[in-house]
């Protein structure tokens, strides 16, 4: 019986090639010996049954295709069959034909199962590269993080990995431009080496930032591939790769099964055949293959190649055929076709199978882009050493055309790599499956790499890239390290006065720079004066000046950089100028100093002799943060010189009001008193009332020219004492107090007072004799609430402005100065509406000492 249906099976598909067995045994040893595409089983055989076969090739060979073809059918057997992993369950029939579907179930399965193969080690491959890879990505859509590989996540580890999804890219990478790189980057405009940061607990890692718009998931996204540029490199991205698990009857099938015979006419087909292609059902049902031929035409977007590929088909019955078709909506179909034919080979029809590959594609390109956009080169080798991928980037580090590589070996290709540490530690992360990570020097290119080995089933995956750039560029980082904490020393330093500071940095710049001449100068009505200096020239000491037009700094002032270099003045076409004529500097470097925003003069260094080498970035960078230093100093002086002559106004206006106004407000109260000892009118009392306002406009006046912004070492103060002893100085009436709050708070306790004071009788005030108010504590503060009639919404925001009151007759006074008793606190104060719908003011930003009630 084996051997007949083998027979068939080979009639019925020329590519079948069947080897009989009478039992499990002898299948067993067969299988030992010849690797076979398919495994065909009855149930009931000699010794054991087709499950328990099933069982034991599954334990060698999980993935190999077997089909259980019984006499035995039972929906026990079968749903047994399935649950043990049969790929296929087929009834045995009377007729011959059974052979033909048998025939064309092992050719569908088979095909299935190689194209799984392939879909399986291109995932493994890619993964590989992916996960081993020493970039880090973060995927956003709609600028929040949906993926973030392990990489990433290192580089914020301070963060979980489900706080960072759904997070804003934001939230982990910092930029110092003016535009909105996230917004330009989200709208489609890639990154090209952006130098961006990222955050990770209060501490910024630098790296540089490439960006796609790509798609995730079927939406629009961007990619960011960020490479770390502090030397810690990793990058790493997950292509994900779905399969979905086929079934193996006909209307189960992934596939789209169309049968037509030879007249064409068709002759059935499952639903994904109807799905896919979207021909109304009515027309599948009546076989019109000229009408269903018309509407698929119409969705293809090539129509004359579909239509001479299926008139190939029925001309060539006895060649299969297979290709991709487009459809005008963009999906990509993989379609392929075959006759079925009779015992006698006589054709019976086609069968067209398709299926929508269009993810696939999509996948494909995507990874390929994803390759080529990587900052790090790339490549793989197989087992045998010869290349199977390149990128771009690998072509042009390694200075070959990447087409030229592929299928070639890596030591024939590069014989000289053979003598060097490459060839051993790439056999040694082979050998120990282990990867490995190293950086070399390669003679033949000229070229300092950084090189990372990662090991799989079928090979060796590299990345590396080009650090000599790097190696230099952190050679002069060192050098220049230690003189930049010189600076931030010296301008740090408390004890030192402006002019020492300004001394022991032009110092620190001459020795650094390796240039003898350091000076500050003051540009003022075209004249250049030398304020400060350091070295031995004549013409550069403090108090020489000379015409702008005489000076070098004529140029730097007018650069856009505010930076001026030159090495070499003689060759670089300062020969006659009035500068070198003066000076004889054959180096010069400036920049310019401008104090809110007027200028204000130059720092420079120079030297009589030429210099050999250009001046590196750190050294422009250490003369224009020196330039700042000295602007920001400059201000700093010039602001407190304003400060100082504003508070002198401030105190003379505190005079005035003192003395100017007390004196005759005092007169009147003295006649007023002597003029209602004769009449007490209704007037003169109203008159009464006026003085007692100007009073108290007068205290609030000069609490505000006095002391609004100014507190005194501020100390531990008991907030419960605090309060209590503030409602007892405000007249409260029937009032009541609720104290809720606990602990400490550093504060002057003199001006906090004042503030508590005037929110306790702007509390009685607007809230009536009976008020209840409550004082408690916030996480970063203290509140204080009443169950008055509280604050409209409209009129919060005006709260805190001079002058503005909700009662008739306030000064609007008392709030604010309680606003700028909290300001010069360093506090926040906000008002609001209490839980009663009364008034409520929040204090936050408050240092908490002792425990807080949260």
């Amino acid at each position: 019986m084996a051997e007949l249906i083998g027979t068939y099976l080979e009639r019925f598909d020329d590519r079948l090639s069947a080897t009989a067995a009478t039992g499990s045994r002898e299948a067993l040893e067969l299988i030992d010996e010849t690797e076979f595409d398919c495994i065909v089983s009855d149930y009931d055989m000699p010794g054991s049954d087709g499950l328990q076969l099933l069982e034991a090739v599954r334990a060698d060979s999980p993935d190999l295709p077997f089909i259980l073809f019984t006499g035995r059918g039972s929906e026990e057997i079968a749903s047994d069959a399935i649950s043990r992993g049969v790929t296929d369950y087929m009834q045995k029939e009377s007729e011959t034909e059974q052979y033909q579907v048998l025939a064309q179930r092992i050719s569908n399965t088979v095909r299935q199962h190689r194209l799984s193969q392939v879909a399986t080690t291109a995932r493994e491959n890619a993964e590989t590269i992916l996960e081993a890879s020493p970039n880090a990505i973060f995927v956003t859509t709609d600028g929040r993080c949906v993926y973030a590989n392990p990489t990433a996540l290192d580089l914020v580890s301070s963060v979980s990995k489900a706080d960072v999804l759904g997070s804003p890219i934001s939230t982990f990478l910092h930029h110092d431009h003016d535009r909105d790189v996230f917004r330009d980057a989200q709208r489609g405009d890639a990154l090209e080496q952006e130098r961006l940061s990222v955050r990770d607990d209060g501490e910024e890692t630098p790296v540089e930032a490439t960006t796609r718009e790509i798609t995730w998931d079927g939406n629009p996204a961007v990619v960011y591939i960020l490479r770390d540029i502090t030397d810690r490199i990793a990058y790493e991205q997950e292509l994900g790769y779905r399969q979905s698990l086929l079934r193996s009857t006909f209307e189960a099938s992934p596939d789209g099964i169309l049968f037509t015979d030879t007249e064409r006419k068709i002759m059935t087909y499952n639903d994904q055949f109807f799905e896919l292609w979207g021909i109304p059902e009515e027309v599948l049902e009546s076989g019109d293959r000229k009408l269903a031929l018309e509407i698929a035409l119409d969705r293809v977007a090539d129509g004359d190649a579909f239509r001479q590929y299926i008139e190939s088909q029925y001309q060539n019955p006895e060649e299969s055929q297979h290709n991709q078709v487009r459809l005008r909506d963009g999906t990509i179909v993989d379609q392929y076709s075959t006759f079925a034919l009779a015992e006698d080979e006589t054709p019976l029809g086609v069968v067209w199978f398709y299926r929508d590959i269009t993810e696939v594609k999509r996948l494909e390109q995507t990874q390929q882009e994803a390759f080529d956009r990587m900052t790090d080169a790339v490549y793989a080798v197989d087992e045998n050493w010869d290349f199977t991928f390149l990128n771009e980037r690998a072509g042009r580090l390694l200075r070959r055309d990447t087409d030229d590589l592929l299928g070639e070996n890596v030591w024939t290709e590069f014989p000289e790599a053979v003598d060097t540490d490459i060839y051993d530690r790439y056999h040694e992360a082979v050998e120990g499956n282990e990867p490995v990570s190293f950086e070399l020097y390669y003679d033949p290119l000229e070229t300092e790499f950084e090189i990372r080995a990662f090991p799989s089933e079928t090979g060796l995956t590299v990345y590396f890239r080009d650090i000599t750039e790097q190696r230099q560029t952190q050679t002069e980082l060192m050098q220049s390290v230690e003189t930049l904490h010189e600076l931030y020393e010296t301008a740090s330093d408390p004890e030192m006065s402006f002019e020492e500071k300004q001394r022991e940095l032009l110092q620190v710049g001459s020795e650094y720079l390796d240039l003898p001449y350091g000076f500050v100068t003051e540009i003022a009505e075209s004249t250049q004066t030398v304020v400060a200096s350091t070295g031995t020239h004549e013409l550069l000491q403090p108090g020489e000046s000379c015409p702008l037009d005489d000076a070098y700094c004529r140029r730097t002032i007018s650069t856009e950089s505010g930076l001026l270099a030159v090495q070499n003045s003689g060759a670089e076409g300062w020969s006659g100028d009035p500068a070198h004529e003066r000076f004889e500097l054959e180096t010069y470097i400036g920049g310019k100093i401008v104090v809110e925003g007027e200028l204000y003069g130059t720092v420079c260094f120079a030297s009589s002799e030429p210099r050999e080498g250009g001046f590196s970035e750190m050294e422009w960078t250490f003369v224009e943060l020196l330039s700042r230093w000295l602007a920001y100093e400059l201000e700093q002086r010039e602001h407190q010189s304003q400060l100082e002559a504003k508070n002198a106004q401030l105190e003379e206006f505190a005079s005035i009001v003192s003395h100017d106004l007390r004196n005759p407000l005092s007169v009147a109260d003295g006649y007023l008193e002597l003029a209602m000892e004769e009449d007490d009118t209704e007037h003169l009392s109203k008159v009464e009332r006026a003085h007692d306002r100007m009073k108290g406009l007068i205290d609030d006046i000069l609490t505000l020219a006095r002391e609004g912004e100014i507190v005194n070492e501020p100390t531990r103060v008991d907030l419960r004492t605090l309060i209590e002893g503030c409602w007892e100085n405000v007249d409260t009436e029937d009032a009541r107090l609720v104290v809720d709050a606990e602990g400490t708070v550093v504060a002057d306790e003199s001006r906090s007072a004042q503030l508590l004071e005037n929110l306790v009788r702007n509390a009685v005030e607007h809230g009536g004799r009976t008020v209840t108010v409550t004082v408690g504590d916030l996480p970063d503060g203290f509140y204080l609430e009443d169950d008055g009639s509280g604050i409209p919404e409209d009129v919060r925001s005006k709260l805190f402005q001079p002058g503005f009151s909700t009662k008739e007759g306030g000064t609007g006074i008392g709030l604010r100065v309680a606003d700028q008793i909290a300001t010069a606190h360093g506090w926040d104060i906000a008002a609001t509406a209490s839980s009663t719908g009364g008034a409520r003011f929040e204090i936050t930003g408050v240092e908490r000492p002792s425990e807080t009630v949260v």
